[in-house]
């Protein structure tokens, strides 16, 4: 018998996206599985019209109200906190609302999970809604300087045909083993928003798990339908100091000395060029972040250090996982210096 999967949706102003998404989740080919709603305090009708939504078979669909913005991570944690205490389900499938889905999509997720004991992350292959052909996110690339960014985004689907593993998986289109959180704990709520799901993913390999890739498990992503009306200088100072602190908690002490040149040209690169080349904003919210890192420091030292109790991977392992950061930021500086691209900090 499959494994009972629960599908977590959290819906912020999002209605329409997420009654789409639930329509596309009636083709699932999936026997065992089961969809939770959550309504993360919206302003309109979004909770009543979730409420009464009975697009799906009876018993599969579930509507809880958190009633007011926990962010990403505390509206999703109130979803897997019911799934862990009822422990009727093997795994959770974190499903972003402004998606919808291939009919295999699960069925091939639960299949790369299965494959192997330690298998306890997978990331499925999120295709851009509007161009099906081209990637989203193939899960999440760990960068030698620190910065964890979507793999594969913008190049063909074709390009990522083979499953693998990774150091990171997208909070869009997650499953989970339950055994997973119920070892190492669910989303940091301090997140709230973005990241979370790099400072889960790297906190299960901290603990001896792995993260997977299944190529053949597809969603169609319309990307930031929801953050994208809100997010403003605050927000990117907080996403950008997320990041910071999500590689710092959670990557071991031998991998950081290894990268510490690079992630001081990258500190020193990022404010220094946008300085010179009048992109202010990038400069101070970057520059405010730095400074929220050293204002915490001592609070991710004390993470970090109660974490190092926990170690059950080899360092060299997670280190070859790694991506070089230097094509990556020369192609940031010649789409965003030099052509004037938008960064996703302004």
């Amino acid at each position: 018998m499959l494994p009972k999967v629960s599908v977590i949706i959290l819906n912020y102003n999002g209605v329409e996206d997420t009654l789409r998404c639930l329509k596309s989740l009636k083709n699932v080919n999936y026997s065992n599985f089961e969809v939770i709603v959550l309504d993360n305090g919206s302003s309109g009708d979004d909770s009543k019209i979730l409420k009464d939504f009975s697009g799906l078979c009876e018993g599969k669909y579930r509507f809880i109200d958190n009633e007011k913005n926990l962010g990403f991570a505390g509206g999703c944690n109130r979803g897997i906190e019911l799934v862990l205490k009822e422990g009727k389900s093997e795994y959770i499938y974190l499903l972003n609302n402004d998606t919808e889905v291939d009919s295999e999509f699960l069925i091939e997720a639960v299949k790369v999970a299965l494959q192997a004991k330690k298998i306890g992350i997978v990331a499925s292959k999120s295709l851009y809604f509007d161009n099906r052909n081209i990637v989203e996110s193939a899960g999440l690339s760990l960068l030698n300087c620190g910065d964890m960014i979507s793999r594969g985004r913008g190049k063909s689907k074709e390009k990522f045909n083979k499953d693998e593993e990774l150091l990171g998986v997208c909070g869009a289109a997650m499953l989970i083993k339950c055994e997973v959180l119920r070892e190492i704990g669910m989303f940091d709520e301090d997140y709230f928003l973005y990241s979370e799901d790099s400072d889960l993913s790297l906190r299960s390999v901290y603990f001896g798990w792995k993260c997977f890739f299944a190529h053949k498990s597809l969603i169609y992503h319309k990307v930031s339908a929801t953050t994208s009306k809100s997010r403003g200088y605050d927000m990117s100072v907080r996403a950008q100091y997320n990041i910071f602190r999500a590689y710092f908690t959670n990557v071991p002490f031998f991998v950081f000395l290894l990268n510490l040149p690079f992630i001081l040209i990258y500190w020193l690169f990022v404010p220094v060029f946008s300085f010179l080349f009048l992109r202010w904003k990038v400069t101070k919210v970057f520059c405010t972040a730095q400074y929220m890192f050293f204002k915490n420091l001592g609070k991710m030292m004390r993470k970090r250090n109660a974490f190092s109790k926990m170690k059950r991977f080899k360092s060299l392992h997670f280190w070859l996982l790694q991506r070089n950061f230097l094509p990556v930021y020369f192609r940031y500086f010649v789409g965003i210096v030099l052509r004037g691209r938008k960064s996703v900090l302004e």
